[in-house]
């Protein structure tokens, strides 16, 4: 996958009219060691309270768990359905 591909994921997100947020220099987390591999990736994020990556956990929305699951949801069919096409060569 290419940068226009990031492109591709992010218009499809914006077009699911929900509140999303795209930060592109944000808290170091782990697609910060792939960038240096120069992997493609992207973070998906729900917002919380707290360090996720400590073992203190964190606080989350209780209403913005259906929201984030299913932004998970989307973009695995996104990314999933470019992957079918690439395969296929269209």
């Amino acid at each position: 996958m290419d940068i226009e591909t990031g492109y591709e994921i992010i218009r499809s997100v914006k077009e699911w009219g929900q509140n999303y947020v795209f930060v592109h220099d944000a808290e170091p987390d782990e697609s910060w060691d792939y960038d240096e591999e120069d992997i493609p990736c992207l973070a998906l994020c729900c917002p919380i309270s707290g360090d996720m990556h400590s073992d203190k956990g964190c606080l989350v929305r209780e209403e913005s768990l259906p929201v984030y699951s299913e932004a998970i949801v989307r973009v695995t069919k996104v990314v999933t359905d470019i992957v079918m096409v690439e395969r296929q060569g269209y």
